[in-house]
């Protein structure tokens, strides 16, 4: 069984990207850091082995979510290595 990849926070931090949302509104939704945030997309990129900066990273939250709930839904999500394969 393959494990999760992104924590928790690491998804809705993925899902507000996909949304569209910057950082600074991502920190304040959250209720962290800017800086934290930046350190999220930084590591989902280097998980997600994402070589472009914020345009690639949202380009692959928006076809990841696309894929798992036909069009950005809500709904919890469990990334595998394999999954991040498949997208990519």
């Amino acid at each position: 069984m393959l494990q999760p990849l992104l924590s928790p926070r690491e998804h809705e931090v993925l899902r507000q990207i996909a949304e569209g949302q910057t950082t600074q509104a991502i920190s304040e939704n959250l209720s962290i850091d800017p800086r934290t945030v930046e350190c999220h997309r930084l590591s989902i990129r280097r998980k997600a082995c994402i070589l472009g900066g914020k345009t690639a990273l949202f380009q692959f939250a928006r076809r990841y979510f696309r894929k798992l709930n036909g069009g950005g839904g809500r709904k919890p999500l469990k990334i595998s290595m394999l999954d991040l394969v498949l997208f990519i």
